[in-house]
């Protein structure tokens, strides 16, 4: 099984083969990628400079599945003396390096269950925005086309209340409204956690209109955006550069 996702200008690339996922950072600064899923990887957390790459492999379990994502973590800063010590502006997965859950909410985020017959990924914007992002198959036998969210976050456009800024005041993440606000009707929960009772709202559409091929509401409910893929396969995930249009993604919430 081959997967490919890259960060493009702002971008990370992963590539996956026999099990494996080679992450490129084609961004122009270092990124810290968290990995996590079903099953802990060869590498969960690392520090990849602009135009490196880094190859993680992942065990599938006993029914041959797998499933996680990969995120961009940003504005890292080791901690000294601890060697699995990172504090990170976006993405931080508890102040460590590797990652044994899955980071804070607010960064754009890739998807995947690898299983026997098909392979999913989508890429989700269901906690929110923080780097370009575009994600295929390469090489492989499905029909499934890449997807990406390829807006600059400079040219995001991000309502006041969702916005996250650093200490220096820098927009560092478009928060989707359910991290943002908590509401039971943007996070689809208690009496809103069926489709009829949580519609897609203003923030998720805007969201949606801005990258139409991702997941843009509460990911408990929205499956559509997943697209099955024969292995195998490469997937590309890029930041900022796409390789080519972003079409195959159908989720409309």
């Amino acid at each position: 099984m081959l997967h490919h996702i890259a960060f493009l200008t702002t971008i990370l690339t992963l590539i996956s083969a026999d099990h494996s996922v080679t992450i490129k950072n084609s961004c122009s600064f270092d990124l810290y990628p968290g990995v996590a899923g079903s099953t802990n990887t060869s590498n969960n957390g690392f520090l990849l400079t602009s135009g490196s790459t880094q190859i993680v492999t992942y065990p599938l379990d006993s029914n041959g599945l797998w499933s996680g994502r990969v995120w961009p973590r940003t504005g890292c800063v080791p901690t000294e003396g601890d060697p699995n010590g990172l504090v990170c502006e976006t993405g931080d997965c508890g102040n460590k390096l590797q990652c044994s859950t899955y980071g804070a909410g607010g960064v754009t985020l890739a998807e995947v269950t690898h299983q026997t017959a098909q392979d999913w990924y989508d890429i989700s914007l269901v906690d929110g925005y923080s780097v370009p992002m575009s994600y295929g198959p390469q090489d492989g036998t499905g029909a499934c086309k890449q997807i990406a969210c390829s807006v600059p976050p400079k040219d995001f456009t991000c309502p006041t209340e969702l916005q996250k800024k650093n200490a220096a005041g820098e927009l560092i993440e478009c928060l989707s409204a359910c991290t943002a606000l908590g509401n039971a009707e943007y996070c689809c929960t208690g009496a809103h956690n069926v489709p009829d009772t949580c519609p897609a709202s203003t923030y998720s559409l805007g969201f949606k209109k801005q990258c139409p091929d991702v997941s843009s509401q509460f990911e408990g409910l929205v499956f559509v955006a997943h697209s099955p893929v024969s292995r195998p396969i490469v997937m590309l995930m890029m930041i900022s550069q796409v390789r080519s249009p972003a079409v195959a993604a159908r989720n409309t919430r």
